[in-house]
C-alpha cells in the first residue's frame, strides 16, 4: 500500500493580505524609529522608507517551511505523519477566488489508512455534516471532490487514494481535535522567523534605473 505522497498542507492562509503577508507589513518594518536601525545596517543616513523592500520569492519559500515545521510539531497533526518536506508554493494569478497553496510530501506509517477509518468511524455524524456543507456545488463554488461521507470512506480504501482528500482530512482529524488550530499554526509561525531578515535595500537599483 502506497504511504508516500505529495498533499496540499490544510490551513495555509497564503501570502495575500493574510496574518503572515499584508500591506502593513513593510510598513510596520520602517517607521521612522526602525529607520534609525536600518540606516546603519546598510551604512547610509540618506536611507528613506521608500528605499527598502521585502525579498518576497525568499521571504515567501522560508516562511512557508517555517509553517510546514510548525504544522509537522503540532501536537494535534496525527501521528501516523512519519515525515513531512517542503515541495512548492503555487500562487494563483489573480487572487481573486483563491490564495497560495503549499504543498508538501509527506510519508506516513504502515498503519495510517487504519488510523483515518478509526477516525471516520468513530467522528460519522461530524464528518457527513462537514463534508456535505465544504464540498457542495453551489453559486460560485464548483466543487471536485465529493461530498457526502460514504464516497469519501471508500476513498481511503482504494491503492491509489486522491491526494486531495488525504489533505482535507488529516485537517479534519486536526481540526476536531483543536478548533482553534487555523489561528494556533499562523501564531506559531509568525513566532518562528524575523520579518526583518528579508528587508533590502533597493536605494541603488532605483538610482540605477534611473540613471
Amino acid at each position: 500500500m502506497k504511504k508516500s505522497f505529495e498533499i496540499r498542507l490544510p490551513f495555509f492562509c497564503g501570502f495575500y493580505d493574510s496574518p503572515l503577508y499584508n500591506s502593513d507589513t513593510l510598513y510596520w518594518e520602517t517607521t521612522e524609529d526602525e529607520m534609525e536601525y536600518w540606516r546603519e545596517e546598510f551604512n547610509d543616513e540618506t536611507l528613506t522608507a521608500d528605499d527598502l523592500d521585502i525579498d518576497f520569492p525568499r521571504f515567501k519559500e522560508e516562511c512557508a517551511k517555517v509553517y510546514m515545521e510548525m504544522f509537522f510539531n503540532n501536537a494535534d497533526c496525527p501521528k501516523f505523519v512519519k515525515s513531512m518536506e517542503f515541495s512548492e508554493i503555487v500562487s494563483p494569478r489573480y487572487y481573486n477566488y483563491e490564495t497560495d497553496k503549499l504543498y508538501v510530501n509527506v510519508e506516513f506509517e504502515d498503519d495510517w489508512r487504519d488510523n483515518v477509518k478509526t477516525f471516520m468511524e468513530e467522528n460519522k455524524e461530524w464528518l457527513e455534516k462537514r463534508i456535505r456543507e465544504e464540498w457542495t456545488s453551489c453559486d460560485g463554488f464548483n466543487s471536485f471532490m465529493d461530498n457526502n461521507y460514504d464516497d469519501w470512506y471508500k476513498e481511503f480504501q482504494k491503492d491509489d487514494v486522491d491526494v486531495r482528500y488525504i489533505g482535507v482530512m488529516i485537517g479534519y482529524m486536526m481540526l476536531l481535535a483543536n478548533e482553534n488550530i487555523y489561528y494556533d499554526l499562523i501564531s506559531d509561525t509568525l513566532e518562528g522567523f524575523y520579518i526583518g531578515e528579508y528587508i533590502i535595500n533597493t536605494k541603488e537599483e532605483k538610482e540605477d534605473n534611473e540613471g
